[in-house]
């Protein structure tokens, strides 16, 4: 399930640049994620949470940084930049030899459209969807600035 969920240092960006959902799992000091239950309490004993939600926590001892899902980023990506990040299976389009060798194989990449305007990444190809969501995701990134 951890792979469903923003790297650590992608979410403490996107909160940086405004991100402030709701999220069901968290990073405890940068390195821990960590899906709570309703009303548990950390070290402290401070209720974190109520209903599964969590948005960023942060005192002088220790902080929690909220660790949104891919959707939940992309959507706000969406909602809030104008900017729509895709993942795709790329189709294989070599003779029919190629083809045959890669039947078991898939292959990703992505595109963005900024303004409604589509960006093809076609240089960069991706072993697995995980793969490609990531580097859509730090394009995006990389978009905001």
């Amino acid at each position: 399930m951890k792979e469903l969920f923003l790297p650590y240092e992608l979410a403490k960006i996107v909160k940086e640049n405004g991100f402030d959902e709701k999220c069901f799992g968290y990073y405890y000091n940068e390195t821990r994620l960590s899906y709570p239950q309703d009303g548990e309490r950390d070290y402290f004993g401070i209720t974190l949470f109520t209903n599964n939600f969590l948005k960023t926590h942060e005192t002088p001892s220790f902080r929690l940084v909220a660790a949104p899902l891919y959707t939940q980023v992309f959507k706000w990506f969406r909602d809030n930049h104008n900017l729509n990040g895709e993942v795709y299976q790329v189709l294989l389009s070599h003779n029919d030899e190629y083809r045959e060798q890669k039947k078991n194989e898939s292959e990703y990449t992505f595109r963005i459209n900024v303004n409604g305007i589509p960006e093809f990444d076609i240089n960069n190809i991706y072993p697995s969807y995980e793969e490609a969501e990531l580097f859509c995701m730090k394009e995006l990134i990389t978009n905001l600035k």
